[in-house]
């Protein structure tokens, strides 16, 4: 038997255990879930240090317990089937709607055929452009030779940039601007093109004369010294016209 504070204690946790009883609104399997987190707070109530603690998550067991016996327990299978029905309907759902998008949103695969005329319908695109490219930089070169010849070295210049744009990979423009820069004093940027043109064609006599050059101009004589050297292990049949 308990006595008037016993009592009471038992009494206060009743009222306690069945609020977390009351149903709530939401589905079977949330309510389930709910019993679940009620049960982990009995389990770490049942190992608190603080006896009070202890002892009111011992009786909610007794009581959470007893319910069981009783047949209040979840049925945990219904639940289960309930989830997987509803995921069922979700699913079908985003299918149905899927079905019902526009075709241009639509996953689709290509067949290998009209794989292969895309690759070859990008293929061709690309190499319009390379030659229309080509005859746009091929224009602004020939008009940048003509300024150059007439000593116009500002026009060139100007020529060889607007050549060099449409046309990123002609070693030829880069040494024919890097003369032009040479001629008007910009060492740097003679160098730079120099430089740029051997990365097209490292074998580039010029390029490499211009290099040289260019560095000399800024004053690194050695390192102007070793551009030619290593220019004449590279093609010892050029020696005289790179050291001319």
């Amino acid at each position: 038997m308990f006595n008037d504070d016993q009592s009471a204690f038992r009494a206060e946790v009743e009222e306690e255990l069945a609020r977390m009883k009351e149903p709530k609104e939401g589905t079977e399997f949330d309510n389930f879930m709910r019993k679940v987190t009620n049960m982990e707070s009995i389990i770490s109530g049942l190992t608190s240090n603080n006896v009070e603690v202890a002892e009111k998550a011992m009786i909610k067991a007794d009581l959470f317990i007893n319910d069981l016996k009783a047949g209040e327990n979840i049925d945990v299978d219904k639940c289960e089937v309930r989830e997987k029905t509803n995921r069922t309907v979700i699913n079908q759902a985003a299918f149905d709607e899927l079905k019902n998008e526009p075709e241009d949103n639509k996953p689709h695969t290509m067949s290998p055929e009209a794989f292969m005329k895309s690759v070859e319908k990008d293929a061709n695109e690309r190499a319009q452009d390379r030659r229309d490219r080509k005859i746009i930089s091929d224009r602004h070169k020939l008009a940048g030779n003509k300024a150059f010849r007439e000593k116009d070295y500002e026009k060139a210049l100007v020529c060889y940039n607007k050549a060099i744009t449409a046309t990123h990979d002609s070693g030829v423009l880069y040494t024919n601007r890097a003369l032009t820069c040479l001629k008007l004093g910009l060492n740097q940027r003679a160098l730079d093109d120099a430089v740029k043109a051997q990365s097209v064609n490292r074998k580039s006599v010029k390029a490499i004369v211009y290099e040289a050059e260019a560095l000399y101009n800024l004053g690194r004589y050695e390192k102007s010294e070793k551009v030619i050297s290593e220019g004449c292990k590279l093609m010892p049949d050029k020696e005289n016209f790179l050291r001319g």
